[in-house]
């Protein structure tokens, strides 16, 4: 899974989960909450979804030793 895949299903879980949660607790923090949220949902997606290590300084030669 790469990163921006990550990013987008971590933020699209964050809001309907922080949606759910504000109408059942009814909180007077909703961006504390949001924050709360994607931190909680980062801490568990990073053990079940493995993300790819971008390394920005990879050369075409590392690419193809890799294959």
């Amino acid at each position: 899974m790469s990163g921006f895949q990550y990013l987008f299903l971590l933020v699209f879980v964050s809001i309907v989960f922080f949606v759910i949660l504000t109408s059942i607790l009814n909180t007077f923090l909703p961006y504390f909450d949001f924050l709360i949220t994607i931190l909680i949902l980062h801490l568990i997606f990073r053990d079940v979804f493995r993300l790819e290590k971008i390394n920005i300084f990879q050369t075409k030669k590392d690419l193809k030793e890799e294959e």
